[in-house]
């Protein structure tokens, strides 16, 4: 099954070597084991676009920026392959980040495609080659 590591941190906070070290080697170490998919790095909120549609037919809005202030702010997204929720929490607690201190949300991904043949919504692994 798949996990989705949604990984935050302060807006304040600046680039950390150490910190960059030890992820490389959590990525290094994930692949080695077979479980990683994919991960990506998030640029800064300032090149966000934002749309929001108030409702059907409404006219969509697009503005450009962080649409709060907020204490934290996702800066990256992990995909793992996992046995199950525990083995998915045990992952996000040795995530180099959350032993830092930085949120860490963890979801179970859902395969749209299994939904579409008719298997139902629920936590399906991606039909990744």
């Amino acid at each position: 099954m798949h996990y989705v590591f949604l990984i935050h941190h302060e807006p304040e906070g600046s680039a950390d070597d150490d910190l960059e070290r030890r992820h490389e080697a959590f990525l290094a170490r994930q692949r080695e084991e077979g479980r990683f998919v994919a991960f990506v790095q998030l640029d800064q909120p300032r090149e966000t676009l934002f749309l929001r549609k108030p409702g059907k037919g409404a006219k969509a809005a697009l503005t450009q920026g962080p649409q709060a202030e907020a204490k934290v702010r996702l800066t990256g997204v992990l995909v793992l392959q996992c046995s199950g929720p525990e083995e998915a929490r045990a992952l996000a607690l040795d995530l180099p980040a959350a032993q830092d201190g930085a949120p860490v949300e963890v979801r179970p991904v859902f395969d749209l495609a299994a939904a579409v043949r008719g298997q139902g919504f629920g936590p399906y692994p991606l039909n990744v080659p």
